[in-house]
């Protein structure tokens, strides 16, 4: 509690700073988030290749990182999700039928699968990082 006149001033001064400082600090953030919400809100789903990149990761690396994690695994020589991560709204699958007639079905990672898949590649880069064996770019 100030005591006297000045030191009230002086509070009230330090105050409002750090509240300026945080004004900032939100208008500067408020565009990323922006961006983010309004991906993670879209309908649209992206390819293991586009997540790759969106990520920084190499394929094969990236590749290896999911299977091992038994997120996706090969049936019939096409990484598929587990039944787990497309009820938890993770991936949803494609269907169709080619112009060749031949039926394909596709596994995609849903915006919230991106989001959740980037903090899971995170957290596997830190372990590497900690344990030694690969330095976070």
């Amino acid at each position: 509690v100030p005591q006297t006149m000045a030191q009230a001033l002086r509070l009230a001064a330090e105050q409002a700073e750090h509240i300026e400082v945080q004004e900032a600090q939100l208008r500067e953030a408020a565009p990323k988030v922006a961006y983010v919400d309004r991906y993670v809100a879209a309908q649209g789903a992206m390819g293991f290749r586009q997540v790759a990149k969106l990520l920084n990761a190499k394929e094969p690396e990236f590749r290896a990182f999911l299977e091992d994690s038994k997120i996706l695994y090969r049936l019939g020589g096409v990484l598929t999700p587990y039944q787990n991560h497309i009820d938890a709204g993770r991936f949803v699958i494609k269907t169709g039928v080619s112009e060749s007639e031949h039926a394909y079905a596709q596994a995609k990672f849903s915006p919230k699968g991106v989001n959740w898949i980037a903090a899971e590649w995170a957290k596997h880069r830190v372990a590497l990082a900690v344990a030694g064996k690969q330095v976070i770019a």
